[in-house]
């Protein structure tokens, strides 16, 4: 499993709290609303449950009506930043301030948050790393039934090709 080599490195019963930008998993740099939060923090606690990680989420957003900050939504910890405050720097102050001594790996894009996180003894991985491991968990990565891996998915097979044009000599 692509997911399982790293927890097995990083992860032990109680070993610590991965921190999430979910502005990332969005693949957006903010602008997302509600919904579109609220569907992201629920695709990472179906994650967080199904590979029993702890897990805390940085939102771009307002509080939303069904979580508030500091809250848990199934599992996980949920925080905000407002707009004036971009959410890497939101994930800083966690993992460097209250978080300190809980978050063992940092999910970011922004590389000179990654550094200092680094620094104070945090792994940190890029939000693509997890967003294809959640990926992967949904069954998006799985090999299929033929052996075919994903990137196969939409050719046609090696022996229905169309034969070669004869070569003009």
């Amino acid at each position: 499993a692509l997911w399982q080599p790293r927890r097995d490195r990083v992860w032990s019963a109680g070993s610590g709290l991965c921190l999430v930008e979910v502005a990332g998993l969005l693949g957006n740099r903010g602008g997302a609303g509600p919904r579109e939060n609220l569907q992201a923090l629920q695709q990472l606690a179906r994650f967080a449950q199904q590979e029993k990680i702890r897990m805390a989420a940085v939102l771009d957003c307002r509080p939303l009506r069904e979580v508030g900050e500091g809250d848990e939504y199934s599992g996980v910890s949920v925080y905000f930043t407002n707009r004036e405050k971009p959410p890497a720097q939101r994930l800083q102050e966690l993992a460097t301030g209250p978080l300190r001594r809980e978050v063992r790996l940092a999910f970011t894009d922004d590389a000179h948050v990654a550094a200092r996180i680094a620094s104070s003894d945090c792994l940190v991985m890029r939000v693509a790393t997890l967003r294809k491991a959640m990926e992967f968990g949904e069954g998006g990565g799985r090999e299929r039934e033929n052996g075919s891996g994903p990137r196969r998915r939409n050719r046609p097979p090696r022996g229905a090709r169309p034969p070669a044009p004869p070569a003009a000599s």
